[in-house]
């Protein structure tokens, strides 16, 4: 009876022992996490700081965005599209040649034409051809006068007048010059090029 009261006693100690360990092993764990999450939230409430310090700055520096926002992002669209179809996709050297002819007609200057049509030399994402047009004229000088005006404010806002070179022969002028008209390549045109 003795040993087995002994045994108990032994069991107890040792139970309670392990018990004391257990929760000490508890606690120690506690301890450990709850030292390392309370460094966490020191580094977040540091850094929470640093961003509550710099943030009106940075408010500071960015506009607010105008009233009219809308209406004024709406014309520069409106622009946009003005621009894009201003350049045209490409332009028949045989229509242009007829719009010279009614201007020349228009105005009473005679002219002479000559036209041929090449790659522009601009980078590769930029693909345009360049119309060019040697323009012999004559008539008197406010009838060219009023036919180069024409053709610089016509409808082809992308042509350009190059080299113009005026002469008198008696009562008539003569006019040498170029037009240059810059195109763009239709993009199928620009995909069967490459295959």
């Amino acid at each position: 009876m003795m040993r087995n009261r002994i045994q108990k006693s032994v069991l107890k100690k040792l139970m309670v022992t392990s018990m004391v360990f257990v929760i000490l092993a508890g606690l120690g764990m506690y301890y450990h996490f709850w030292t390392a999450y309370s460094q966490e939230q020191t580094k977040q409430d540091d850094l929470n700081f640093q961003i509550d310090q710099f943030w009106p700055r940075v408010q500071a520096g960015v506009p607010e965005p105008p009233a009219n926002q809308e209406e004024r992002l709406a014309v520069a669209q409106e622009k946009l599209e003005v621009q894009q179809n201003a350049f045209p996709i490409k332009i028949n050297s045989m229509a242009l040649m007829e719009t010279l002819l009614d201007f020349a007609q228009t105005h009473q200057v005679n002219v002479s034409l000559q036209t041929r049509l090449f790659p522009a030399g601009f980078d590769d994402e930029f693909n345009c051809d360049l119309l060019q047009c040697s323009v012999k004229a004559s008539g008197s000088l406010a009838d060219l006068q009023a036919f180069i005006c024409e053709l610089e404010e016509g409808p082809i806002e992308t042509l350009s007048l190059d080299r113009l070179n005026l002469s008198r022969s008696g009562q008539s002028w003569n006019a040498d010059f170029n037009l240059n008209i810059y195109t763009r390549i239709p993009p199928s045109a620009i995909m069967s090029e490459e295959t």
